[in-house]
């Protein structure tokens, strides 16, 4: 992984083999009698990361009851793996947030800071406004059950926050203007509570409409920037986009896309032909990678009003 300009690259996996051999030397020594060790490091879900510059890690690990049994805030960039004091025998909950700075917040459900008395499952994460954010953050949880008197590894796999979008539209009159906005993102994220597919992290059901960048078409082609999105709310099952289109006189028209579900870490992309357009669409997705799904226009959606 590439620190920054300054720095080689550094494999995460490399540098916690390394840490691990002292730390199972130190978990066997007489002070640690009774006590159980848990060695961390920190591995990116989607390749696509893999250059990501690390500026903050933040660890949250509760006992089974919930409560919170000691947090860690690492400033340290190089710093990519970890180990806490030695817990005693159980399962602990180990959230895991990197790069969690503004415009990310991190809160409780009831407003409050972080303490012993909350669960894991009361943390939220959201964005400061309801626009792209300059950078991902990425978070990771994961259960672990300690049962032995030496070091056990762990890795964690650190998943984006938020999900990408990107939008082209081809044949739009040049100097047209687009900008749009996701009426039905969620205002927030649980990251340790499962979704319905069984993976950590589920959007609140609070909607907060997300506004896309803008852009202006030159030569026929416009690409609005990419846009790092809030995920849908989850109890949609469709994500509800509003783009706005205006010409170079200042006349606007809206038009109304229904996509397929805006996931945790998804990542978006939507052709289209200007010509083509309608003031109602319905968009259908199809499989470009693990982490790609493209959308294409079915169609016009007939007003059942009429």
């Amino acid at each position: 992984m590439r620190m920054n300009n300054h720095t080689p690259t550094v494999k995460w996996l490399s540098i916690a083999l390394l840490a691990m051999v002292f730390l199972t030397v130190a978990c066997e020594s007489d002070d640690f009698k009774g006590k159980h060790c848990l060695g961390m490091f920190l591995q990116w879900s989607d390749p696509q990361d893999d250059t990501t510059t690390v500026s903050n890690v933040h660890i949250w690990i509760y006992k089974p009851d919930g409560t919170l049994a000691t947090d860690y805030e690492l400033a340290h960039k190089n710093k990519l793996n970890y180990w806490p004091d030695p817990l005693d025998k159980g399962q602990y909950l180990v959230v895991t947030t990197l790069n969690m700075t503004a415009p990310y917040l991190s809160e409780m459900t009831n407003g409050t800071r972080q303490s012993d008395s909350f669960a894991a499952d009361r943390i939220l994460f959201k964005l400061d406004k309801p626009q792209s954010a300059p950078f991902h953050a990425h978070y990771g949880v994961k259960l672990v059950t300690l049962n032995g008197d030496r070091l056990q590894p762990t890795a964690i796999d650190m998943h984006r926050m938020l999900a990408e979008l990107t939008i082209t539209i081809e044949g739009l009159p040049d100097g047209t203007t687009v900008t749009g906005v996701v009426n039905n993102a969620a205002s927030a994220i649980y990251p340790a509570r499962k979704n319905s597919e069984g993976a950590y992290g589920l959007t609140v059901n609070k909607t907060l409409p997300f506004t896309l960048p803008s852009a202006t078409s030159q030569a026929g082609m416009l690409q609005l920037p990419l846009a790092r999105v809030m995920p849908t709310v989850q109890s949609d099952a469709e994500s509800d986009i509003m783009l706005i289109i205006t010409d170079a006189k200042g006349s606007s028209t809206d038009y109304h896309l229904s996509a397929p579900p805006i996931k945790i870490a998804g990542r978006y992309i939507l052709n289209m032909k200007y010509a083509e357009m309608h003031s109602e669409m319905h968009v259908s997705a199809y499989n470009i990678n693990n982490w790609t799904e493209g959308w294409i226009i079915d169609g016009e959606i007939l007003n059942p009003k009429d």
